[in-house]
């Protein structure tokens, strides 16, 4: 494989790790509202994965540190396409490579909207 071929995988499992990321925050967070809404101070809970049962607060904590954790990876998940896509020195290839059917391909081109860097075809 060259190494355009090698970067451009790189940049889509760089993207798959950005949507995994944004799922695990969005799933960490409903589930925080729903045992906020629906849980008794008292009651335990049983967590798939875990254990046994825990208390509501351990719940909680458990569920704001997977919401704060997703946010630092997926973070630096977006400073790793920025790097991958700044290094694409083929315009085609990078768009195409940023055409990947996620959802992201907005969101990750936001912080190179450039006419050096531009993803889209306005610039050229």
């Amino acid at each position: 494989m060259d190494t355009l071929a090698i970067r451009i995988e790189n940049l889509r499992e760089a993207l798959r790790i950005l949507q995994r990321c944004m799922g695990t925050a969005f799933a960490a967070s409903f589930s925080l509202l729903l045992l906020q809404a629906t849980s008794s101070p008292q009651s335990p809970l049983q967590i798939p994965g875990l254990v046994g049962a825990v208390g509501p607060v351990l719940a909680r904590l458990i569920l704001v540190a997977a919401y704060i954790t997703s946010g630092f990876v997926g973070y630096a998940a977006v400073l790793q396409v920025i790097r991958i896509a700044r290094s694409i020195d083929d315009r085609s290839a990078r768009t195409e490579a940023m055409n990947f059917p996620t959802g992201s391909r907005r969101f990750a081109t936001l912080s190179w909207h450039s006419s050096e860097y531009c993803c889209h075809r306005c610039c050229t």
